[in-house]
């Protein structure tokens, strides 16, 4: 990767969710210096898991993504994995693979830095810092984007590359409620409800239907992960 005399490469993560963490982690351990731009703040402050809270929808992991998390790193695969079916909350998959990508000596992450412009010839991004109020150029010589369905890195990319990308919306939308499983409580306590947290559960209704998956480990959010209502 690198000679004696001189500096390891540098990769340029754009997006802190799982995957950019995971690509993060990955390229780090083979010696590249990799820095991660995310524009959303920070996800383990309060403000940002309530936020997460309405929108945090459980993950079923795959055999491709526990593959994935075992290469990298088998301990935090063997915790998410210490689940119902393989339930996971998505917001505590984020940020258990924040906490281990920061662990990692060789890699800095930036909240609150929107990418606006990327250079691929010149390999350089332009990006605004929110909380200094100015923009910044950031030299890079590889950029991954990981930053989702609006990817910044994708338009640009579009401008310069021959690529085909088309985007469709599915006429669905859903509604998440916290069902916590348990016994009674008493008068005054949280409500509770006499549902097996150990299976799934799922209430088709015509045109809609409740789902509701248990998380069995620690989740901010709910001691039962939200249902899921569809329609």
């Amino acid at each position: 990767m690198t000679s004696p005399n001189s500096s390891p490469r540098k990769v340029v993560v754009v997006g802190a969710g799982p995957v950019g963490c995971l690509a993060a982690i990955s390229l780090a351990k083979i010696g590249w210096s990799v820095e991660i731009y995310e524009g959303r703040p920070d996800m383990r402050l309060p403000s940002s898991k309530a936020a997460a809270q309405q929108r945090s929808i459980n993950l079923a992991i795959s055999a491709r993504g526990i593959a994935a998390i075992q290469a990298i790193n088998p301990a935090a695969a063997g915790r998410f994995l210490n689940t119902c079916i393989n339930s996971i909350g998505r917001a505590y998959l984020n940020e258990d693979l924040l906490m281990e990508a920061l662990a990692v000596p060789n890699i800095r992450l930036f909240f609150l830095h929107k990418v606006l412009s990327i250079d691929f010839d010149a390999k350089s991004m332009s990006v605004h810092d929110e909380e200094a109020g100015k923009d910044i150029q950031i030299s890079f010589d590889l950029c991954v984007g990981t930053d989702g369905c609006y990817s910044v890195v994708r338009r640009q990319l579009m401008k310069v590359v021959r690529m085909d990308y088309q985007q469709t919306y599915v006429p669905h939308e859903y509604l998440e409620l916290k069902m916590p499983a348990g016994p009674p409580t008493e008068p005054g306590g949280e409500p509770t409800f006499l549902l097996d947290p150990n299976h799934l559960h799922i209430w088709p209704r015509h045109t809609f239907m409740l789902i509701a998956l248990p998380n069995k480990v620690r989740d901010s959010f709910s001691p039962f992960s939200p249902p899921l209502l569809l329609f």
